[in-house]
């Protein structure tokens, strides 16, 4: 550890995140969790609940916890990035990224129709493909 960095230095929590995102494309899903998990410990503690690097952390441990299959976990992480994004800018028109992840774990979870309220409000390219989705259910999906 560099000199003057201790354990919950911020410069700590992002390296983490970086390496939760290395992990993540070798598909080391549940370390990529860890670390994730443990970045946005030290952004809380640091910071607090409503801070930028946390929300932007929360949103990448959705990413991770919708691969490992947990989608009601990842919707929570989202809603709660969505939330912090909205405090810190009081407004809806830069969490894009956020919405976007939501989107797709609420496609994810067979909430097409949720889905696409997301995605449209935000011209996603994804609308088309959660647009034919809903056109291809059967009745009573």
């Amino acid at each position: 550890m560099a000199p003057g960095y201790g354990p919950d230095h911020a410069e700590v929590a992002r390296a983490l995140t970086g390496l939760g995102q290395v992990l993540l494309d070798l598909g080391l899903l549940e370390e990529a969790r860890q670390c994730q998990q443990q970045a946005l410990a030290i952004f809380e503690r640091r910071f607090g609940e409503v801070d930028l690097e946390a929300a932007r952390t929360l949103d990448k441990l959705g990413y991770v916890t919708r691969e490992l299959g947990e989608l009601d976990a990842a919707r929570r992480c989202h809603m709660r990035a969505l939330d912090i994004f909205r405090l810190v800018f009081n407004d809806d028109d830069h969490p894009e990224v956020a919405f976007g992840e939501l989107g797709l774990v609420e496609d994810a979870r067979r909430h097409h129709e949720q889905a696409l309220a997301i995605f449209d409000r935000f011209g996603d390219r994804f609308s088309v493909i959660v647009r034919g989705r809903i056109a291809n259910l059967p009745v009573g999906d």
